[in-house]
């Protein structure tokens, strides 16, 4: 059976068009804001308390706050070691991504062309999913967030625990500090544990003081544009590609 050449559809076309455009403004937010992109753990240290029950009894119904004192914010880290750093999910990622491949017509056999006039038409598969949802109650002795863990950088964040057990292994909260890159900063991170069987709050105060140091990122950043442009050299002007 002949076939016969079919190029790619105005409408592939004009989506083609949208996507490039796309990455190409999200490759210059990326060379724009390369200095912090390429560093984020540096731009944004991170600090940790270490919490332990080192009383006789559980603690009953106990609620974790940690509150920045200062003009800067903090954002707690995943426990999952393999993902990315918290800020780079923010912010995006300092490499380059590979431009759009552009639409390409095809040739196809008359049937491909016509089969659906011949009757050639099946049924879409129907897509079940299981109605049910499971329960899963909450281990008393495990910490959660409340009420949910923060989606971007803030002032403060909390967790609470039904029954903080004595002797058991220790609690660890760790976040990241986000800041402004004009000025230095300087504050401090309070940590308060209350407990109903706990007759004053625990307040524990972590001094804050950081330097803003400005250093070059154009070289790292022409790398990077040469890279996804397959080794081509290139040259960065006035925040320009």
């Amino acid at each position: 059976m002949g076939k016969c050449y079919v190029p790619p559809s105005k409408h592939d076309v004009e989506k083609y068009h949208q996507k490039y455009d796309k990455w190409l403004h999200g490759c210059r937010d990326t060379i724009s804001n390369f200095h912090i992109l390429s560093r984020p753990s540096h731009l944004f240290p991170e600090f940790r308390y270490v919490v332990t029950n080192e009383g006789s009894r559980p603690g009953k119904d106990v609620l974790v706050e940690i509150e920045t004192r200062g003009k800067f914010r903090i954002m707690p880290q995943s426990e999952d070691s393999d993902e990315p750093h918290i800020f780079t999910k923010l912010l995006g990622s300092h490499e380059l991504s590979k431009p759009p491949r552009a639409p390409k017509g095809k040739w196809v056999s008359l049937f491909e062309m016509y089969g659906s006039s011949l009757g050639g038409y099946l049924p879409p598969i129907p897509n079940y999913t299981n109605p049910d949802v499971q329960y899963v109650p909450r281990d008393p002795n495990k910490f959660y967030w409340k009420p949910e863990k923060p989606e971007e950088p803030t002032a403060t964040f909390s967790f609470e625990c039904e029954q903080m057990r004595h002797g058991s292994n220790p609690e660890e909260f760790r976040g990241s500090i986000f800041c402004g890159m004009s000025d230095d900063v300087s504050g401090a991170i309070e940590l308060r544990i209350h407990a109903e069987n706990l007759t004053k709050a625990i307040k524990v105060i972590l001094p804050v003081r950081l330097s803003i140091v400005r250093v070059s990122a154009y070289d790292s950043a022409k790398q990077a544009v040469e890279a996804c442009c397959g080794g081509v050299k290139t040259t960065i002007t006035g925040g320009q590609i």
